[in-house]
């Protein structure tokens, strides 16, 4: 990965990490696999859709706190962004929620 605005590896000291790899292709593969198919079931109205995408907000919340526990929440840009995330997240997770709830009132 390039080391375009990435941020100081000195912020991986005390994890288990030696660099932003491993947390970057996580946050890459299983966040934006799931974000992506979520995407693909809702374009097509798949029966699973709203459950994929609840479990993508909760993955992208529990990324977010993941990377607060183990890094810390510097100052800055970075802090805005987790929190941004997180309200993403939360934000698709609630949704999905009431999807979910409207879709089985109206089965009934």
């Amino acid at each position: 990965m390039a080391d375009f605005n990435a941020p100081p590896v000195t912020q991986l000291e005390g994890t288990i990490f030696n660099s932003f790899f491993i947390p970057g292709a996580t946050l890459a593969i299983i966040t934006g696999g799931i974000a992506l198919l979520s995407t693909i079931l809702l374009l097509k109205k798949n029966k699973y859709s709203i459950l994929s995408s609840l479990t993508s907000g909760i993955i992208i919340m529990f990324f977010e706190f993941a990377e607060v526990m183990i890094i810390g929440s510097p100052q800055g840009y970075a802090r805005v962004l987790q929190i941004v995330y997180f309200s993403i997240g939360t934000i698709i997770a609630v949704i999905s929620v009431i999807m979910w709830y409207i879709d089985i009132k109206g089965s009934d």
